[in-house]
């Protein structure tokens, strides 16, 4: 739901995603636990086949409340473009 709200924010519009890359679970998350997400964007590019659609590579960061990696994801998502000015 952080992910959803943060896209949204800066005015993304996803489209689905072709899947992950890698997710690591680097510490256990308890109930309790207060997460937060770092987001890294790594590439970005326009479809070959679909015009109007982006596909951006990014890698996410979820800390808990004593600031420790508990998990990370690398994926990719699917977003609408705005024409060209």
């Amino acid at each position: 739901n952080m992910l959803v709200g943060n896209s949204k924010d800066k005015g993304m519009a996803g489209l689905g995603s072709p899947g992950l890359k890698g997710l690591n679970w680097r510490k256990p998350v308890y109930v309790g636990d207060i997460l937060s997400v770092e987001q890294e964007f790594l590439d970005k590019r326009l479809s070959e086949s679909r015009p109007g659609l982006g596909l951006v590579t990014f890698r996410n960061y979820v800390y808990n409340h004593h600031d420790e990696l508990v998990m990370d994801v690398t994926g990719t998502l699917m977003v609408a473009c705005r024409p060209e000015k």
